[in-house]
């Protein structure tokens, strides 16, 4: 009963995943086709994670961890200087902590050991992206909501509470970029983000797991 369970949530999760990606698709390619803005970019996440304890421990910010993002994302103009960018993107969160080794023998420790706790997500922000005054050299700020539901976990150590993650959280992203024209060529972008979750991906009975971190993105835009 287990092994049929699971492999119905999962094709529940790739029926989900399939529609969303037709959809944005489809919504892309409209989109780009009205306001001639749609493009791609890759880069560089330090992801973090807050754990929040209700007993003594109180608030633990462990230490981050590298990952990747890369998505597609559209621009439509509202009026000049001021577009929506929604936008389609696979993200590597999480966070790594050192802990104590211990034995029977050695109970003070024999050294650390270092868990890296992955969590995936297929992350859908919607921004409104407002143009700054700069010429073909344009600088632009973006803020707004962020839907992002979870593909993947991956812990040696920790898997344990990994595998209870919420399957969707609900946050917002800001950031500051940079666009370079060169005339009839794509034009190049270059942002700085910061990711923040306002839903926990984690609730236990006593603790609870917020993600949060930052992203140095460089894409193209036609």
């Amino acid at each position: 009963m287990r092994i049929g369970s699971n492999v119905t949530q999962r094709l529940r999760v790739m029926e989900v995943l399939c529609g969303i990606i037709v959809a944005a698709l489809i919504l892309s390619a409209s989109v780009a086709e009205a306001a001639g803005k749609f493009g791609a970019k890759v880069g560089l996440v330090i992801a973090d994670q807050t754990y929040s304890y209700s007993n003594e421990w109180g608030e633990i910010d462990r230490d981050s961890k590298t990952g990747v993002v890369f998505g597609l994302f559209t621009d439509y103009q509202i009026i000049p200087g001021i577009a929506i960018r929604p936008e389609l993107q696979y993200v590597q969160k999480g966070s790594k902590v050192d802990v104590m080794e211990t034995t029977e023998a050695y109970p003070e420790g024999i050294g650390t050991i270092e868990i890296v706790d992955h969590v995936d997500y297929l992350s859908i922000p919607v921004m409104l992206k407002i143009g700054l005054p700069g010429g073909v050299q344009s600088l632009y700020l973006i803020a707004g909501p962020r839907f992002d539901i979870k593909l993947r976990t991956k812990s040696k150590f920790n898997s344990i509470v990994l595998d209870k993650y919420e399957s969707t959280v609900f946050g917002a992203t800001f950031g500051v970029g940079k666009q370079f024209s060169f005339g009839p060529l794509p034009a190049v972008l270059v942002e700085f983000n910061y990711y923040h979750d306002f839903s926990d991906a984690y609730e236990g009975d006593i603790l609870t797991i917020k993600n949060k971190g930052f992203a140095l993105v460089a894409g193209v835009g036609l």
